[in-house]
């Protein structure tokens, strides 16, 4: 399934001689996060009602999805689709770093953007991110250790590529 997470980039940044971004961001967090029906494929609820989906700790923080999101593409905004070797130079503005490490409760890494209008974008203020990435959905709900309720769990998150967004699912928290 694909799925798209937003969270904010950090403020730390560097340019390049060429002018170049480089900053560091947190990609991703473990524990609860809402969803739209529709952004989760289930037709049997009103496609804008919430579902709240648990992200654990031990998925969101496994070597294989901390190696996913290493030397993935940037993209301004998310595509409209998944991102392949047939597709991504036509929306890729940049790279994540190659190494993806887990800080506290979120997934870490520098994020590297090359294309000026979407440098431009985050200048002025476009300073939020959302992960475009697949996952495998367990729709058997429950109640996590400090009683919040959810409806699915993912498992198997991989990463697919990282937008710079307006707004993020995580919000300035991030």
């Amino acid at each position: 399934m694909y799925i798209k997470d937003r969270f904010k980039i950090d403020s730390k940044r560097i340019y390049s001689d060429e002018g170049f971004l480089k900053v560091p961001a947190r990609i991703g967090r473990s524990g609860i996060q809402e969803y739209s029906a529709i952004e989760m494929g289930m037709t049997d609820r009103e496609p804008h009602e919430k579902v709240t989906v648990l992200r654990p700790e031990e998925e969101v923080f496994s070597d294989a999805t901390l190696k996913s999101f290493g030397f993935k593409p940037i993209t301004n905004n998310h595509p409209p689709e998944l991102l392949d070797s047939k597709n991504a130079k036509k929306f890729s503005v940049g790279m994540s770093d190659r190494k993806v490490i887990r800080d506290g409760d979120f997934m870490a890494t520098d994020l590297n953007v090359f294309d000026a209008d979407a440098i431009a974008d985050v200048e002025f203020g476009k300073a939020e991110i959302s992960n475009g990435y697949t996952a495998d959905i367990d729709f058997t709900p429950g109640v996590t250790s400090d009683g919040v309720q959810y409806d699915a769990i993912q498992r198997n998150i991989r990463g697919n590529h990282i937008a710079i967004v307006t707004r993020g699912r995580a919000g300035s928290d991030c």
